[in-house]
Parts: C-alpha cells; sequence; structure tokens
C-alpha cells in the first residue's frame, strides 16, 4: 500500500480524518501554521513510511490547498485550493515521480473540493465564489475548463465538496446556502441543474462540508 500524506494551511481549515481514494492509496490531513507564507505540500509515503517523493507550491503571499483525489488507477492526484484567496488553482501531480503535469486556473474565489472520475478522464472542483457555489469540470488530460456552473441564491452561498455517481453522469456539490445545507444534482454531460435541495436543522449556520455516493445512487452528506 503506497500512503499520501498531505497538509495544508489556511485561515479556518476543517481537517478530513483517513478516508481511502483508491484501493491502494490512502490520504491523510492535517492542519498547522508558519510564520512563512502558506503553500501546497504533499507528500507521498509507502506502506512502510517511506517517502517517495514531496511535492510543494509556494505563489508569493500564500497558496492554501484544500482537499486532494487520485485517480482510480493510481497514475494521478489532483489538488486544489486558492492562491490568497484570489484563484482557484487546481493541479495534477505524475504519481510516480511527484511532478507537476499542469494547473489549471479558475479567475477568483477558493476551491475547497475536488473528485475525478473512474476513467480519470476529468475532475471536478467546487468552491466559493463571490458567494457563489462555483463548481468546475476540468479535462483531466489537457487541464483545460470543459464548463463552469455558478449557483446563485442572491445570499451567501459556498461549496465545499463534490462527489460523482457511480456511472458518471451525475455531480453532486455540496455546501452552505443563508445558513442551510445545500445539494446541488448537477448532469456532468450536457451541463445541467437537475435539482437543489435545503436543509435547515433550526440552527445558525448550518452547513455540509462532505459527501458520498453509494452503488445505489443515494447521496450522503455531513
Amino acid at each position: 500500500m503506497v500512503k499520501f500524506l498531505y497538509r495544508f494551511r489556511h485561515k479556518a481549515a476543517q481537517p478530513r480524518p483517513w478516508q481511502s481514494i483508491h484501493p491502494e492509496i490512502s490520504m491523510s490531513q492535517e492542519a498547522w501554521a508558519e510564520e512563512d507564507h502558506p503553500k501546497y505540500k504533499v507528500l507521498k509515503y509507502s506502506s512502510t513510511a517511506v517517502t517517495q517523493w514531496s511535492y510543494e507550491y509556494a505563489n508569493g503571499p500564500g497558496a492554501n490547498s484544500y482537499d486532494i483525489a487520485v485517480s482510480r488507477d493510481g497514475t494521478s492526484a489532483y489538488i486544489t485550493g486558492d492562491t490568497s484567496g484570489n484563484s482557484y488553482r487546481t493541479i495534477k501531480l505524475n504519481t510516480t515521480t511527484g511532478k507537476g503535469i499542469w494547473t489549471n486556473i479558475y479567475s477568483s474565489g477558493i476551491a475547497y473540493g475536488i473528485t475525478v472520475d473512474t476513467n480519470n478522464t476529468f475532475v471536478y472542483v467546487t468552491g466559493n465564489d463571490n458567494n457563489n457555489i462555483t463548481t468546475i469540470k476540468i479535462d483531466a488530460g489537457t487541464g483545460v475548463a470543459v464548463w463552469t456552473n455558478i449557483f446563485d441564491s442572491g445570499g451567501t452561498d459556498g461549496g465545499f465538496d463534490v462527489a460523482l455517481s457511480p456511472a458518471g453522469d451525475y455531480l453532486y456539490a455540496v455546501g452552505n446556502s443563508g445558513g442551510d445545507f445545500i445539494t446541488l444534482k448537477i448532469s456532468t454531460s450536457p451541463k445541467v441543474t437537475q435539482w437543489t435541495r435545503k436543509y435547515d436543522s433550526g440552527q445558525v449556520g448550518d452547513q455540509a462540508q462532505n459527501v458520498a455516493v453509494d452503488k445505489a445512487g443515494n447521496i450522503m452528506l455531513l
């Protein structure tokens, strides 16, 4: 088994526990603070904790990374975050060498969640752009954006995580809308928002931070 240790630095992180992203790959996340500028940092460990490689990305005043996904065949890793809160930044890495392959930049906002389809064909990211839930489909081969979906309720909205249906034909983005949980179902090709669903627990500041889809296509979020 190979393990990826993924560390991130940012203003208000929500560290996630160990989670499986490939039958032979696992990932951990840990938040920490230093006096230098924030930067992306990815480490690949073997199952015996031997470092295979280290990747780092820094961008002047700071780069904050929030999530990682690995292709099912284990050849590619994708990390996403932002550059000082000013733009989405998604980077594809070769998991054998740890070298960057391409970088996709969206003009503004912070990307929090990422997923890749089973064929390693398309990557999807979501986040918060000017109080909208902005979700982007990216060609995994070229790094070129295929489409952008913007959800604007007229209030304060933000995306935190994404997950695909078993067939990859639908994408689910979750986050916060006006202090409530929100889930968006979006068809991946062509891009069409199928439905949106809000949940209000009766408390202030509800937000869905994680989403998963089972084999039957049921959606679970927290």
